[in-house]
């Protein structure tokens, strides 16, 4: 909508701030020439009328708050979603703007004609001509990068893309910056880029090496795989391993930015914190949702082996980091 507006009636639009969705002949581009048709299998299916409302809230939809938390959404906005969304014709609305998208397809052939190829920045009245920002979440899993950085191609006037280390829901996960961008936006400045915090930058790391320590005082060092998960460092382990042994002893621990072997650089920063060893399963597939989020399919290939090596699935659980503040 807020793309379709700028484009059509510029004389009513100041600026633009548009969140996750390219521009649109950005997006038919990548749905032409990326993954991007693949992620977006789901505009497909939704357009068979009725079915798809009662299959979210019925049999396919495992409970809507929890469809959604397994999306990513947070937990808050999750349960008021689903508050929101009781019954299949609650979802007809927000369903219908998909639907919509192939009559929209049909007026664009219609006015550019056939041999039009949508997509180019020299294609007439689809160029938007107001200040613009365009903020999109690099882990997005329903948007890829393809039509994300070629909407620029099709804004004239001055532009600002803003990649974020996030996900899909940016309004849910990164109000702050978002409010930022936008009233930066509309004041016609640039939006100062935000300190990040100790466990933002911990959770960014590919690998952190995480040291716990024996009754004798002696430290152990691990790497692993980390997330930021609200205000914490979140790491998976399978259960009986030696770290969670010596946490029962001692929740005092040690991380470290390291490579995939545990290597830590000379002057590395060493950050005390605080372990709490979680088997909740709700929070042990959250943490793995985020996990299979930032690591993608090197994440799978390391539960792949793990099952192969200890014969069989192992239990897992969460350990939450909270690291010292300075």
């Amino acid at each position: 909508m807020a793309w379709a507006v700028a484009i059509r009636h510029p004389g009513r639009v100041a600026s633009l701030t548009a969140l996750s969705v390219p521009h649109p002949d950005a997006m038919g581009w990548a749905l032409r020439h990326s993954t991007q048709g693949l992620k977006s299998w789901y505009m497909l299916a939704v357009q068979v009328p009725r079915l798809p409302e009662q299959l979210v809230l019925g049999p396919l939809g495992g409970g809507f708050e929890q469809g959604l938390t397994r999306l990513g959404v947070p937990a808050e906005p999750a349960r008021h979603y689903a508050a929101r969304f009781r019954r299949p014709e609650d979802l007809r609305g927000p369903l219908n703007w998909y639907r919509a998208l192939r009559h929209q397809t049909s007026r664009s052939t219609a006015k550019t004609g056939a041999s039009a190829s949508p997509g180019t920045k020299t294609e007439r009245g689809t160029s938007v001509t107001v200040p613009t920002t365009f903020v999109w979440g690099n882990q997005d899993a329903y948007l890829g990068r393809a039509g994300a950085e070629r909407t620029g191609e099709h804004v004239s006037a001055d532009y600002r893309f803003v990649e974020v280390d996030a996900t899909h829901w940016l309004p849910e996960t990164h109000p702050d910056l978002v409010a930022a961008e936008i009233a930066a936006r509309v004041l016609g400045e640039a939006a100062p880029p935000e300190p990040l915090t100790l466990t933002e930058r911990l959770g960014h790391q590919p690998f952190l090496s995480v040291t716990t320590f024996r009754r004798s005082g002696e430290p152990v060092s691990t790497p692993m795989w980390v997330v930021q998960d609200g205000d914490h460092l979140a790491f998976t382990t399978p259960l009986g391993v030696g770290k969670l042994k010596r946490l029962k002893h001692t929740q005092r621990v040690e991380v470290t930015p390291c490579d995939r072997r545990g290597r830590v650089a000379d002057g590395a920063e060493r950050v005390p914190g605080t372990a709490v060893v979680s088997t909740d399963s709700r929070e042990l597939a959250r943490v793995e949702r985020l996990l299979e989020q930032k690591y993608r399919f090197e994440y799978h290939i390391m539960k792949v082996v793990e099952r192969v090596a200890s014969r069989g699935e192992r239990d897992r659980a969460v350990l939450r980091v909270d690291v010292d503040r300075p």
